[in-house]
């Protein structure tokens, strides 16, 4: 699934190209032909206008600021007036002003010709970007370019600024307020222009990674390090720099001691370059499964986990993802990785949302004391890390289908304390000699690996345990319209199939009971053989028949 918008490098926009925010220059002409001002709340409060009806025409009520769908955007704080020349602090009694109130009203006074004294909205708005700097905004939110991304300001932190411009006078807190909402305003840039740390250039062969000494773009043959620059609209960038000739030696070892299987070290490195891909092409979450001392934390959390940035990872567990209220995925926007804690030994109720976020499909979400909303367009990988098999209530193969394992089984006696910190500085060398490489071999087409012998029966397990029917139907029997069973004889091969995967063993009515309600095709019936009749289940067939060898062994 492709995040929102492909990225493509664009000059940054002086003032909002979006429907909701356009705005001119707070003193231009309305264009009217009648010689009148376009005004501002603003310039209304600098001459003393009437602060009940800021922005709005006489008599109408107060509208919410709103985007181009229409949606409430909320709305500032304001305190009351306060002459600045006073010992007295700003008063905590505050109140509500629609954000909408700084649109533009003509202003009668300046149609009449009448002189203005001291600075208008305009000019004060241009001392205040010469003060605090240019800023691009989003909504609500303030950002600013610095080191190369855009960085996300508190705008309330540029108060004292706005307020000690402005006339002692005209010192209130409410002429601040909606000055800098002239000025957000003007620095209103389209939702799709800010991005996260990665994105895809002008198609999907193209990835194009903000790392710590540049912009790189990658493709399934090339390389290309390009410096930063605004124009790429990144708010976050990788810890790692890109230089080929960095070391990752430690990083090699680790590997290969805790991963001795080349199937796995296969499966590990594809993984750690498929989360620098900017969408979610497999339908798939990665589980490690293992002891504790068997390198799981080290080679994840300190070797792939240290490229990120904090603000690009996340720490949800299996049980908070599924959990029904939403609060916890309403956190991953953002987030590029989510390295999950212990997979829970108690059943999940529900894998609905975990379906849903492996596949990048819409998930509904809310923040706490939130409204809620739909989660779409988000890129983040899942990976766990636990010390056993997930369990899902009424598991089926949806699941299995959906998580591939690691197996971890190499148990250091004497576990080196110092090798996790030794592979963060090592992240330069992991990012740009193992990372890079692997998302190159994605990009040119590359499956995900199966991993070692070991992994693949580790998810071989898992499919049996959080289905059992299921895998015994695979194992043991078809659907054939045209064929039938006889009940003893599935309920011995059911037996065989739970005695061998050390399973409960369901008494035969209650076998045939979850037999017709998983296959609602197959109906109970009786047969003549050799001359007796005997109870069979119709639309089935047994693949092999159950049987005995001395001992009571039993034939697989």
């Amino acid at each position: 699934m492709k995040p929102s918008g492909s990225f493509k490098e664009r000059p940054l926009p002086e003032e909002s190209k979006g429907e909701a925010h356009q705005m001119r220059e707070p003193s231009e002409p309305d264009g009217g032909g009648n010689g009148s001002m376009r005004r501002t709340a603003a310039d209304d409060l600098l001459k003393g206008g009437n602060p009940g009806s800021l922005g709005e025409e006489a008599g109408s009520a107060p509208t919410n600021r709103a985007d181009a769908s229409g949606a409430d955007l909320g709305v500032v704080n304001t305190a009351t007036p306060m002459d600045s020349s006073s010992d007295q602090h700003l008063p905590t009694g505050v109140r509500s002003i629609p954000v909408s109130s700084a649109r533009r009203r003509n202003g009668a006074g300046a149609a009449r010709g009448e002189k203005e004294d001291g600075p208008n909205a305009a000019e004060l708005v241009r001392a205040i970007e010469a003060e605090i700097g240019d800023h691009v905004c989003c909504r609500d939110r303030w950002y600013k370019y610095a080191d190369g991304r855009f960085a996300l300001v508190d705008p309330h932190e540029y108060l004292p600024v706005v307020l000690n411009l402005l006339p002692e006078e005209k010192r209130l807190r409410r002429v601040a307020d909606e000055l800098m909402l002239t000025y957000e305003g003007l620095k209103q840039v389209p939702g799709g222009y800010l991005r996260g740390l990665y994105a895809f250039g002008d198609d999907e062969e193209t990835v194009v990674l903000n790392c710590a000494n540049g912009v790189l773009h990658v493709t399934a043959d090339t390389v290309r390090l390009v410096p930063h620059s605004p124009d790429h609209g990144f708010t976050s960038k990788l810890c790692a720099a890109y230089r080929p000739e960095a070391s990752q030696e430690k990083m090699t070892a680790a590997v290969q001691k805790f991963l001795p299987d080349r199937e796995d070290q296969a499966l590990f490195n594809w993984w750690s370059g498929y989360t620098l891909l900017p969408a979610i092409r497999v339908r798939l979450a990665l589980a490690n499964i293992g002891q504790s001392h068997t390198g799981k934390t080290t080679l994840w959390e300190y070797g792939i986990g240290s490229v990120f940035p904090k603000e690009a990872k996340r720490s949800l567990s299996l049980a908070e993802i599924c959990n029904q209220n939403g609060y916890f995925v309403a956190t991953l926007p953002g987030s590029a990785l989510n390295l999950g804690g212990e997979l829970t030994q108690t059943e999940l109720l529900s894998s609905e949302k975990f379906k849903l976020l492996v596949g990048g499909e819409d998930v509904p979400a809310r923040a706490i004391r939130g409204e809620p909303f739909t989660l779409s367009g988000y890129t983040t990988k899942f990976i766990f890390l636990g010390n056993h098999l997930p369990r899902f209530c009424r598991g089926s193969d949806a699941e299995a289908s959906r998580l591939c394992y690691l197996f971890f089984d190499q148990v250091s006696e004497k576990p080196d304390k110092s090798l996790q910190e030794q592979l963060k500085t090592e992240a330069e060398g992991v990012f740009s000699c193992r990372m890079v490489p692997a998302l190159q071999r994605i990009l040119a087409g590359e499956p995900c690996p199966a991993g070692g012998a070991k992994s693949r029966a580790l998810h071989q397990r898992f499919a049996v345990l959080n289905d059992p029917f299921e895998a015994f139907m695979d194992e043991w029997c078809c659907l054939d319209a045209t064929g039938s069973a006889d009940k003893d004889d599935l309920a011995a091969a059911y037996q065989q199939f739970a005695e061998h995967h050390d399973l409960t063993v369901h008494h035969k009515d209650a076998l045939m009971k979850v037999l017709r309600e998983r296959y609602p095709q197959l109906t109970s019936g009786r047969e003549t053989v050799e001359g007796a009749r005997n109870r069979v289940m119709k639309g089935i067939r047994l693949k092999k028949l159950p049987g005995t060898l001395n001992g009571g062994e039993r034939v697989y």
